[in-house]
């Protein structure tokens, strides 16, 4: 079928194993919240059910990290795991994420497309075409039999107005007959052989916490994120088909099950598809904007004690820069002074502005920054670009694993074997370090662009030294007075034998 199709999830199978080990739960409930006693009680089966987690109520003074709540003597992540002097507690997360606790919508013996694969579908289809298929003419005859797609046959659109149940039933004859006329077999082949993925009669609710809600219990009032309004309308028509089912009315389940897709697409519009295209969410709030922690420095080469094929030394404003907020909390910790543990964070970090366009080194910042780089367990790492972004080595991610003494350099550090990959050198050459703060990005970022990982040519089909990674010729000739002969190029098979 080919590695760039998704394989669908089971979505029967997957709720059938939640529901069955109770972590989750089935929403049928199509009233969310109910009013009782003038307060805000959420409903159990209902979208804001207590156990896919739980609505804030932004009236109470309660933070996110703190001591006691009728203390309030530590606020904030910066004192996590600390002990209150005052109450005696520990600093904690007052809020449970319940990211794992899931709910979902059962539609009973029908069937709705799941919102990747009717991506899938309508590219294949077309947007219009499709929409023409499921969209329904149901009619009764004067028998009062119900008539499923009574518009007159046209050749050009054979399934037009069938309804979503007929579409169903007709599946792989509609996709078959698509793939034909479009010329898209194989995808056609891929849609048919999913079908019972594709198809699904369980649909998935996220978390409380991934489509945010919040009250306030002194207004009585509720705020919450336009996805919750999308599943609304999921939970009620899903309510409508099975009143219809019990009372034998079948006349409008076309209607719902429609409903239901198109919200269902809108679900995926607003989660999936904002995270593409340069309007989108990673484009235009990320890599479209100025990054808070980054810097550019001028190259120089690391040598000595501090070498290292992944290692880089930077300057003092620099480090300053790039890791504020890690000296902040040591600061406040009083890890090397016990001076500014009683200030306020607003306070240090006025006395650091000031410090920035000092010229003079401040010997506390530069024990701090010390402390940092020996006692982080997981290190302290830059993702280090030549711009512009051309090549795989124009990315190269380093540990710090030292700072410049000096309040007026404004360069960095960097190992020679990097240069040819970043086609730099040492007349006035810049590069760009972002400081990347989260572990798990952080471990992606060094599988993908340690230069320890890419130091390996896995272009030639060997594993073998990568010529984009060594040293110049003319650098190897002004540090050892030679040039090194060709015998370490190995894209010769003969040659990697002899070696």
């Amino acid at each position: 079928m080919g590695t760039k199709y998704l394989r669908y999830q089971n979505q029967e199978a997957i709720h059938f194993d939640q529901v069955l080990k109770g972590e989750a739960v089935t929403l049928s409930n199509k009233d969310g919240i109910k009013f009782v006693k003038k307060k805000i009680v959420p409903q159990e089966g209902g979208l804001y059910s207590n156990k896919m987690g739980k609505l804030v109520d932004d009236n109470v003074d309660l933070s996110e990290y703190s001591c006691a709540p009728n203390c309030g003597h530590y606020v904030g992540r910066i004192w996590e795991g600390k002990e209150c002097p005052i109450c005696h507690q520990i600093v904690k997360n007052n809020y449970d994420v319940l990211f794992d606790k899931n709910g979902w919508i059962n539609i009973g013996t029908h069937k709705v497309i799941q919102p990747s694969a009717y991506a899938k579908i309508k590219d294949l289809i077309g947007p219009s075409t499709l929409d023409d298929i499921i969209s329904f003419n149901d009619n009764i005859d004067l028998q009062g039999n119900l008539l499923i797609g009574t518009s007159e046959f046209d050749k050009k659109h054979p399934f037009s107005k069938i309804g979503m149940t007929e579409f169903y039933k007709r599946y792989e004859e509609i996709i078959a007959y698509y793939g034909k006329i479009k010329r898209k077999p194989r995808e056609a082949e891929f849609l048919i052989h999913f079908k019972n993925r594709i198809w699904t009669s369980k649909i998935n609710v996220l978390s409380q916490e991934l489509r945010p809600a919040f009250i306030n219990s002194a207004e009585k009032t509720m705020r919450y994120d336009k996805i919750n309004s999308t599943y609304s309308v999921i939970i009620n028509n899903a309510s409508l088909i099975a009143k219809s089912e019990i009372t034998n009315q079948y006349m409008n389940i076309n209607k719902y099950l429609y409903t239901i897709q198109q919200s269902l697409y809108s679900l995926y519009d607003m989660i999936i598809q904002k995270l593409d295209g340069k309007k989108k969410l990673l484009r235009r709030n990320i890599q479209g904007t100025k990054m808070s922690w980054s810097s550019r420095l001028v190259i120089a080469a690391n040598t000595g004690e501090t070498y290292g094929i992944d290692q880089i030394v930077i300057s003092y404003k620099a480090f300053l820069e790039l890791y504020k907020y890690e000296i902040i909390n040591c600061l406040k910790r009083g890890v090397t002074t016990n001076a500014f543990v009683d200030r306020t964070i607003y306070e240090i970090t006025e006395w650091m502005d000031i410090e920035r366009y000092s010229h003079e080194l401040n010997p506390v910042l530069y024990e701090t920054m010390k402390w940092l780089i020996a006692n982080n367990k997981d290190g302290l790492w830059c993702l280090v670009n030549r711009p512009p972004t051309m090549d795989l080595g124009s990315l190269q991610m380093l540990r710090v694993v030292d700072v410049i003494p000096n309040a007026r350099e404004n360069h960095m550090k960097v190992p020679l074997t990097s240069l040819i990959a970043w086609n730099g050198d040492f007349d006035g050459d810049t590069l760009s370090l972002y400081s990347i703060k989260e572990l798990g990005v952080c471990e992606a970022f060094r599988k993908a662009f340690s230069p320890r990982h890419l130091i390996v040519d896995k272009v030639s089909g060997y594993k073998v030294y990568n010529d984009a990674f060594g040293l110049p010729k003319d650098l190897c000739m002004f540090l050892f007075g030679f040039v090194p002969q060709e015998s370490h190029n190995f894209r010769n098979p003969e040659l990697k034998k002899e070696a």
